[in-house]
């Protein structure tokens, strides 16, 4: 039987906000001061980790993957990942993962900055069944994006024109109808040529082919 597609319609975010209600008291107690600067000062000490490319970086590859299973919802679970997988040379990544404890949910957590930001809920439609749309997070390696993109480096310099060239980005797709996870990339193109390239799980090349 075929399977289908579910559809992610849009993205959720669900915010809190706190709202102070009450008389005329407009001031703080000492231990409210206290705790609002330690907060402050607990920021100040957050910088934000810098890369000059997430898609080389395997240090940091290696870091997200283990921070996001080690988040108290997926920790010693079989995390699955709903449809695709973006990671972006400026350091961000996105991924999309169904919920251990309600598996008809699906959020979506953003990689910034060196950490994982609050997921975000997704709004999702379809006919399709969620098990054909989810897989197992155990099938991949982050730190394989950096094979990926030195492969497709190598495959550009190859051709006339193509060591100028640049890879931003590389994702994970997931093809529903074989229920395959596939490496993504965008083809090689120069002046003369375009060559599209498909990889294997590991990352290495399977085909580099003319379009």
């Amino acid at each position: 039987m075929k399977k289908q597609n579910i559809l992610i319609l849009s993205i959720a975010a669900l915010s809190t906000f706190a709202v102070a209600c009450g008389g005329n008291d407009t001031t703080k107690t000492n231990e409210d001061q206290k705790t609002e600067q330690t907060a402050s000062d607990n920021k100040k000490e957050e910088e934000p980790v810098k890369t000059e490319n997430l898609l080389t970086d395997v240090a940091l590859l290696e870091k997200a993957e283990a921070e996001l299973r080690a988040m108290p919802k997926f920790s010693g679970k079989d995390i699955k990942v709903f449809q695709n997988v973006n990671f972006f040379k400026d350091g961000r990544i996105t991924i999309a993962l169904q919920d251990p404890a309600k598996p008809e949910n699906i959020d979506e957590y953003h990689f910034r900055d060196g950490k994982w930001g609050e997921p975000q809920a997704v709004q999702i439609s379809g006919s399709g069944k969620m098990d054909d749309n989810v897989w197992a997070l155990s099938k991949i390696k982050f730190s394989t994006v950096a094979t990926v993109y030195n492969n497709w480096n190598e495959k550009a310099k190859s051709l006339e024109g193509g060591a100028n060239k640049e890879l931003t980005s590389v994702d994970i797709l997931f093809w529903v109808p074989k229920q395959e996870i596939r490496w993504s990339t965008s083809n090689v193109e120069t002046a003369r040529e375009k060559y599209r390239i498909e990889y294997n799980l590991d990352g290495s090349v399977k085909e580099f082919k003319k379009s």
